[in-house]
C-alpha cells in the first residue's frame, strides 16, 4: 500500500511550490494498493509533478521503479529529475530532457537519437553504448560521464 498525504509531504520539508502542486493533483492525498510503471509515467509527464518523483524517492515514500527498455519516444521531459535512474536500452530518441537532472543514471544502450540535453547534468552517468547521434549538448554538465562506445564517438575536450 502506497500513501502520501500533505501532512507527511510538510513533516518531511516540501517545498512550497510542491506541496501546492501535490494538493492540486491529490487534495485527498494519494493511495494505491501499488505502485506501478503507469503511475510513474504519469507523473513524469506532468511537468509540475515530475522534479517531485525524485523527492518522493528520496524521502521513501514511494519505490523507484527501473524504466530499462521504456519506450519514452519524443516525450518532453525537460527539468525533469532522474537522478540515479536506470534507463538501460531505453527509448529515448526526440525526448527533451533539457535543463534535467540525470547525474549517476544508467543509460547503457539507452537510444538518444536527436534528444535535447541541453545543460543536463549528466555528472557520472554511465553511457557506454548509447546511442547519441545529433543529441543537442550545449551546456550539458559531462563530469565523470562514463562515454565508452556511445555512437557516434564523442570527443569532449578537458574531459
Amino acid at each position: 500500500m502506497v500513501s502520501i498525504t500533505a501532512a507527511q509531504l510538510v513533516e518531511l520539508d516540501a517545498c512550497e511550490t510542491c506541496l501546492e502542486a501535490f494538493e492540486d493533483e491529490f487534495p485527498a492525498g494519494f493511495k494505491s494498493d501499488t505502485w506501478t510503471p503507469v503511475q510513474q509515467l504519469g507523473v513524469l509527464m506532468d511537468e509540475d509533478l515530475r522534479w517531485g518523483l525524485a523527492w518522493a524517492w528520496e524521502h521513501g515514500l514511494l519505490p523507484k521503479l527501473s524504466m530499462a527498455g521504456w519506450s519514452l519516444r519524443g516525450v518532453d521531459l525537460r527539468r525533469a529529475n532522474l537522478a540515479g535512474v536506470d534507463l538501460r536500452g531505453a527509448d529515448l530518441r526526440g525526448v527533451n530532457l533539457s535543463h534535467s537532472l540525470l547525474a549517476g543514471a544508467d543509460l547503457r544502450g539507452a537510444n538518444l537519437k536527436g534528444a535535447d540535453l541541453r545543460h543536463t547534468d549528466l555528472q557520472c552517468a554511465k553511457l557506454e553504448d548509447a546511442n547519441l547521434q545529433d543529441c543537442r549538448l550545449h551546456g550539458a554538465y559531462v563530469s565523470g560521464t562514463i562515454l565508452q562506445n556511445t555512437f557516434p564517438n564523442l570527443f569532449w575536450p578537458g574531459y
